[in-house]
């Protein structure tokens, strides 16, 4: 490919990404943050009677605490990616238009921190997502796929 097509095909993919990131009509979903609220107390009541239910079935008493940190330790890894997609989607109801198009990547920040929610486990979603926001958001418009 010589110079003048890869300069020609990037300027066509900075004004594609930039289009999308400033003529897109805002996807705000249908969330707040009592659905939050209410998935984190759920997890905690069925934790905790998960929890109990395997204390009573064992008879274990003197190693309860355990019993109990294990079992919520145990929960939080299975539903921390769902709570933090939930974080992300109250982000994109309640966030300024103003605020949302700041992004200059397609597919925008907020989009990009769900997808890697869902495809990655925590700690390397967090990564991915610190990266994104801190080191790859910034300067001219670009396409950056998780």
């Amino acid at each position: 490919m010589s110079f003048f097509e890869e300069y020609k095909k990037g300027v066509a993919e900075y004004y594609e990404v930039k289009d999308y990131v400033l003529k897109r009509p805002l996807y705000r979903p249908k969330t707040n943050v009592f659905t939050v609220i209410a998935i984190i107390f759920i997890y905690g009541a069925l934790s905790f009677l998960t929890a109990y239910g395997i204390i009573a079935l064992f008879f274990i008493q003197k190693l309860k605490w355990l019993v109990y940190a294990c079992v919520y330790l145990v929960n939080l890894c299975l539903i921390i990616n769902y709570i933090g997609i939930k974080i992300v989607e109250c982000y994109q109801h309640y966030a300024s238009e103003e605020r949302r198009r700041k992004c200059v990547c397609k597919p925008t920040c907020s989009e990009y921190a769900i997808a890697v929610l869902w495809k990655y486990n925590i700690f390397k979603a967090l990564k991915k997502i610190h990266i994104r926001l801190h080191e790859t958001c910034k300067g001219d418009y670009k396409i950056d796929l998780p």
